[in-house]
């Protein structure tokens, strides 16, 4: 793709949090020629502070930027991510003028690096944490759209518990996330044009899929293509390629994790908390994320609510410290500082 084209590339978001779709709607986005949906990374907001305002670069300090980048990445960059040399290599291309709108757009352009990007219009960036950062990504991204992709709360507590995302079978905890994660959601209407927004619910998604991307790719101005749906094989030869690049381990947790990918998608686990959670539990949940989930389109209110105990109120509080404030505060730490820490824990280089 020439290189004109790159730096003009329209740059929207996916706003989730886990268990809510995500996925899959990346998934089946990705299957357009005109859209390239990339994978959760926050290099954009990691390298904000160090290097918004350079233009040029010595080859030593791109060097040092392709390295920065390694080390805070956090997936593994080998499934997802072109060859770290040829990246490299084209960054040096660039080093004479690069500013960081362009760095941003040839770092993006670098994911799915098996995908043809010939027809490529735009790129969708699909993110759990952002929501939490909304001013700081306004403040990077002023003329981009906004996708709120939500399941109801009740389920997603279930779907976390299920897969022991948090670490605990608190249904407190995982409503307290769920509610920290999506209360931002009335910030970012309030900030930007309500015709910027498209909010999708986790249901529809599951219902009437054709429809619900339809209406997606008419948001972001791209053609929509029937055979966008058809994802599970191209889903299936994607990771079969990448195999030896990332090792059997994390090939098998992929697989795991992401093994509705493989299957024809089902409302099977839409509505399963009728069955599975306590009326107690639904009035803590809606308690906690009434108000939240009215504003997205939920109704809790017929679970009733009740009061909190002090277990709850410090489960809350441990939700809030975990992810809420831990994310303000890693945001805030220096890109030095963040490379120490993922050096520290053993972080892969991919030989940077």
């Amino acid at each position: 793709m020439e290189i004109d084209k790159i730096q003009k590339l329209p740059i929207h978001f996916i706003f989730c949090t886990e268990r809510s779709g995500s996925s899959l709607l990346n998934t089946i986005l990705n299957q357009s020629p005109e859209i390239l949906a990339t994978s959760e990374e926050l290099f954009a907001l990691y390298l904000y502070p160090k290097y918004h305002k350079k233009i040029s670069y010595t080859e030593k300090e791109i060097k040092t930027l392709v390295r920065e980048f390694v080390y805070v990445s956090e997936k593994n960059l080998k499934m997802f991510f072109s060859d770290i040399k040829v990246f490299e290599e084209n960054l040096m291309k660039h080093k004479e003028h690069l500013p960081y709108s362009f760095l941003v757009r040839l770092i993006y352009f670098h994911f799915f690096d098996l995908k043809d990007k010939l027809q490529l219009k735009l790129i969708v960036d699909k993110q759990i944490k952002f929501l939490y950062y909304i001013e700081d990504v306004l403040k990077i991204f002023p003329d981009s759209k906004y996708i709120i992709l939500v399941r109801d709360v009740r389920d997603n507590v279930l779907i976390r518990k299920s897969r022991n995302l948090d670490n605990t079978s608190d249904v407190v905890y995982m409503a307290g996330i769920w509610n920290d994660t999506y209360k931002n959601v009335e910030y970012l209407f309030d900030k930007i044009s309500k015709d910027k927004i498209l909010v999708i619910h986790y249901e529809d998604l599951m219902k009437s899929t054709a429809e619900v991307i339809r209406k997606t790719c008419h948001f972001l101005e791209v053609n929509y293509f029937p055979e966008m749906l058809n994802y599970q094989e191209t889903y299936r030869k994607f990771i079969e390629l990448k195999r030896p690049l990332v090792g059997e381990e994390y090939y098998k947790r992929t697989l795991d994790f992401h093994s509705g990918l493989l299957k024809p998608i089902s409302t099977e686990k839409i509505g399963i908390w009728k069955k599975e959670l306590t009326p107690l539990q639904l009035q803590k949940i809606a308690t906690i994320c009434g108000k939240t989930a009215s504003y997205l389109g939920y109704d809790l209110s017929e679970n009733g609510t009740t009061s909190l105990t002090f277990n709850d109120k410090f489960q809350l509080l441990k939700a809030r410290l975990k992810r809420y404030w831990f994310l303000k505060f890693y945001l805030k730490l220096p890109l030095g500082l963040k490379v120490f820490i993922k050096k520290v824990r053993g972080k892969n280089t991919m030989d940077v």
